[in-house]
């Protein structure tokens, strides 16, 4: 059985996106895990997310907590992040995701990014995660529709096992 770990940056922001559709908002929506006792995002397929501590110095690490992700069954396995149904990770003003991301081993990784709508097709993007420490930012905007509140934002750290 495959077993991949990614630990995100949490002292930035962990997604610089949209916060909402109907109002076109200027500023990004972000997470600071620094303030969250406990993981309060949605674990699916087998993911197990923990919010850590004790992640890898190294370019983009600056302190504070992060998420720890374990994909241990499905290989699109992973963890999502919901806001109110009248919400948006991205708008007109503000379609683009950033996400730091720590990947352990030697291998490159496909990372899936998908933000999702209650009933509504998805947009999904790929990008390939390499060892080490990165930065990965992903467009939305070609098939980005304004009438949808795209309030799910879904990370799968290992689609696959493929780059």
């Amino acid at each position: 059985m495959f077993r991949k770990t990614i630990a995100s940056l949490l002292a930035l922001p962990l997604i610089t996106v949209g916060i909402s559709a109907a109002n076109a908002a200027a500023s990004p929506w972000s997470e600071n895990f620094d303030s969250m006792q406990t993981y309060s995002g949605v674990d699916f397929d087998g993911n197990i997310t923990t919010l850590v501590t004790d992640q890898p110095a190294g370019d983009g690490f600056t302190s504070g907590k992060a998420i720890k992700m374990e994909t241990q069954a499905k290989a699109w396995a992973g963890t999502k992040f919901v806001l109110p149904n009248t919400s948006s990770f991205v708008s007109t003003a503000n379609s683009t995701a950033s996400l730091s991301v720590y990947s352990p081993d030697a291998e490159n990784r496909c990372f899936v990014l998908k933000i999702e709508a209650n009933g509504q097709a998805g947009i999904e993007r790929k990008v390939t995660v390499t060892p080490g420490w990165q930065t990965i930012s992903v467009n939305y905007a070609l098939a980005y529709n304004p009438n949808i509140n795209y309030n799910v934002a879904a990370l799968m750290p290992d689609f696959f096992g493929v780059a």
